[in-house]
């Protein structure tokens, strides 16, 4: 049978703020028949008995209680009736905690599951806590985790989030703390997806990269994806392959590339940059159809037709005249200068 344990405050017109520190008179309970439910009148002069139940510490809930109406700030003084209960039996479903107004609405709830839930606006009037968890190697996320803090120094690993389907609303919030290239893999349980995709790379290697996942019930969607790293980018199809240190900022499916000018001797009819990370690789083949008139060098020459495209291989390609591979097989060839590409990851 459920136990539960109610009091109910009755505040109206009485200030709480003049109240000191109060226990319940434990001669006024009726140790034969201990009451179920528990009136605390304004003055706390006596206690009503209702139906017969187990009583719980008492002295110490009602002591709890306490407001204030002092300058702006509003105690419990200011409502008119506010009842708690607690339930006190084995049953495991239901709320164990609740308090409600004198309509019986709902104002924060506990349930088994151990989640707290608060119906209507929060205010604070300090700085508010999560609870952070640092994570080296392959971890199943649980209920009990909010803020992560990924290092990879170690190892690249994978970070699994529980099924969607059963925490609707849950948010984590991932960082990559490392300054590696290696990557965290926030990888869904089987059949779910993150963002239309089987899963989401982190790989930033400035310690700036972050992400935060909310699930709507049926799969994880990404609130917020920040990061921004380097990679080596080499020019090839040339007798040797020069290379320098291109840069990509992310933010949410925008990427953008800063890339070195690089330039060789030529010994091959396709101009190619390599080294883009594959979490940074469009799903499609050229979503980034733009012209670099006189950004490009083919036999010594710079040219005004030139074309860069995509490659989710991945795979940074230069065209001329509509081809990937009609470039002179010698002479200089390369990228004169840096250029910057934006583009999305579809």
């Amino acid at each position: 049978m459920r136990t539960v344990t109610t009091l109910l405050l009755t505040l109206c017109g009485f200030a709480f703020s003049a109240m000191a520190p109060c226990t319940v008179p434990i001669a006024s309970i009726d140790t034969a028949n201990p009451p179920k439910v528990i009136y605390v009148d304004q003055n706390v002069g006596a206690l009503k008995n209702c139906d017969n139940e187990d009583r719980d510490t008492l002295n110490n809930v009602v002591a709890a209680f306490g407001g204030s109406t002092a300058g702006s700030t509003v105690g419990l003084a200011s409502v008119g009736n506010l009842k708690m209960t607690v339930d006190r039996d084995s049953n495991t479903t239901g709320a164990r905690f609740w308090i409600a107004n004198h309509t019986n609405d709902s104002l924060f709830r506990v349930r088994d599951d151990s989640t707290a839930r608060f119906f209507g606006s929060i205010f604070t009037g300090g700085g508010t806590y999560e609870k952070t968890t640092t994570l080296t190697s392959n971890t199943t996320l649980t209920r009990a985790h909010s803020v992560i803090f990924a290092s990879a120094a170690g190892g690249s690993f994978t970070i699994i989030p529980p099924q969607a389907s059963q925490n609707t609303g849950l948010i984590y919030t991932i960082f990559k703390t490392d300054l590696t290239t290696n990557t965290v893999t926030i990888n869904p349980l089987i059949s779910e997806i993150i963002d239309n995709q089987l899963t989401l790379v982190l790989g930033g290697n400035r310690g700036a990269s972050r992400v935060v996942i909310i699930s709507d019930g049926t799969s994880w969607k990404v609130r917020e994806l920040y990061e921004e790293g380097s990679f080596t980018a080499a020019l090839t199809g040339c007798t040797t392959s020069p290379t320098g240190t291109a840069t990509y900022f992310r933010d949410g499916k925008k990427v953008t590339l800063i890339l070195p000018g690089l330039t060789g001797t030529s010994n091959a009819n396709t101009l190619t940059y390599t080294g883009l990370p594959a979490f940074l690789a469009p799903s499609a083949f050229g979503n980034l159809d733009r012209w670099l008139p006189y950004s490009l060098y083919d036999f010594g020459a710079l040219l005004v037709d030139a074309k860069v495209y995509l490659n989710p291989a991945p795979l940074i390609e230069f065209w001329k005249g509509g081809s990937s591979s009609i470039w002179q097989t010698s002479g200089a060839k390369g990228l004169a200068g840096p250029i910057t590409l934006t583009y999305e990851i579809l």
